[in-house]
């Protein structure tokens, strides 16, 4: 995990906590033609790691580059330890949770977390 937060703050002198999970952090990896679900390489990359038994550390790590390298805040590293200890929990469903956060809209997904 450690590795992750190092990718993510190569070179910079400030830590980024971050915010949310892994799945609403991929919706903000774009660039100027479309973000989240509406880039093809974003969508990709999500596909990937929700679709992978084990824990995905490669792309995981390709989600984190990805991140820095669009100047987007990373996913809550704190929520994300949690998230991959839970990874294998099939009632935790942790895979489906991410990947109903990239799709749900920023606006309805605030709405989405208070109602639990």
């Amino acid at each position: 995990m450690a590795f992750l937060f190092a990718i993510y703050h190569q070179g910079s002198s400030t830590p980024s906590y971050g915010r949310g999970s892994l799945g609403a952090a991929a919706r903000r990896i774009g660039d100027g033609t479309g973000r989240g679900p509406y880039n093809p390489g974003a969508q990709r990359l999500l596909d990937r790691v929700v679709a992978s038994r084990r824990i995905p550390w490669r792309h995981l790590q390709h989600a984190v580059t990805r991140l820095r390298s669009c100047e987007q805040s990373p996913p809550s590293w704190i929520g994300l330890i949690e998230d991959l200890i839970k990874w294998n929990d099939r009632k935790a469903r942790v895979a489906y949770q991410w990947s109903v956060e990239f799709h749900t809209p920023p606006e309805t997904a605030g709405k989405h977390r208070t109602s639990r």
